[in-house]
């Protein structure tokens, strides 16, 4: 599997994953059918979650594992976020050994690599239960496997976020659109700044929202509507900004 082929295959940009791609440049034979199924999964699926667990169960077989999952640093505590087969925890300074090296650990039956690039919350893949004897001469290619692997599940479930992102985008402005329009055609202020304002929460996520309006001979900052606030309306001195 060339660099080229990997990228066609995953619908990569190079430029936004060049660590990632140099990992995969030439992954060992035993694991390439496995890693061209993950990419394209990762260019076919919506759910991250849903890939991950397709990608872990395609990766048990073929390295005659009992277990794999995946496992976030999080303020310096591992967690297991996902994970297929025996239920198992990765010991800590395997995870964190390979987090610190950044690239594959090989410690008896238990095996670890690192997902993505280092972040606010590096995530690591880490498998157990092989029989090293079982691998033969290929045993050598496990360190390598596991690294080509990790890249290519990084790269997986980056590139269905992306696409959650732009989808989530998409969906914001094509919303704005259509409030604008439904806005354009109003013809009293304050239910027009009401639905203003209930769109805003729906569109950022929000538990409430206001709408404020400068009262210039009351010199007052008045909040109309002011949802969540009894009433639906607040009232501050213009004086002191708004809080």
């Amino acid at each position: 599997m060339t660099y080229t082929s990997i990228m066609e295959v995953a619908q990569i940009n190079p430029t936004t994953a060049l660590t990632q791609l140099a990992r995969l440049k030439a992954p060992p034979p035993l694991v390439q059918p496995i890693i061209t199924e993950m990419l394209w999964q990762g260019a076919q699926r919506d759910d991250p979650n849903t890939a991950l667990r397709e990608a872990l169960a395609l990766l048990l077989p073929v390295l005659t594992l009992d277990f794999a999952g995946l496992s976030r640093n999080r303020d310096g505590r591992w967690e297991q976020f996902c994970e297929l087969g025996a239920s198992r925890t990765c010991p800590p300074e395997i995870l964190a050994e390979a987090l610190d090296r950044e690239e594959s650990v090989i410690q008896g039956p238990w095996g670890a690599a690192l997902l993505t690039p280092r972040g606010d919350q590096p995530e690591v893949l880490a498998v157990h239960g092989w029989d090293l004897r079982a691998f033969g001469s290929k045993v050598s290619q496990l360190p390598a496997a596991m690294d080509a692997v990790a890249a290519a599940l990084g790269l997986a479930r980056q590139q269905i976020q992306e696409r959650q992102r732009w989808r989530q985008r998409e969906e914001r402005l094509l919303a704005m659109l259509q409030l604008a329009q439904e806005w354009s055609q109003a013809q009293e202020v304050a239910p027009l700044l009401q639905h203003m304002a209930e769109a805003s929460t729906r569109l950022l996520h929000a538990d409430r929202a206001s709408i404020f309006l400068w009262d210039k001979p009351n010199q007052q900052l008045v909040a109309r509507p002011a949802l969540g606030v009894p009433g639906n309306e607040l009232r501050i001195p213009d004086h002191v900004g708004i809080v």
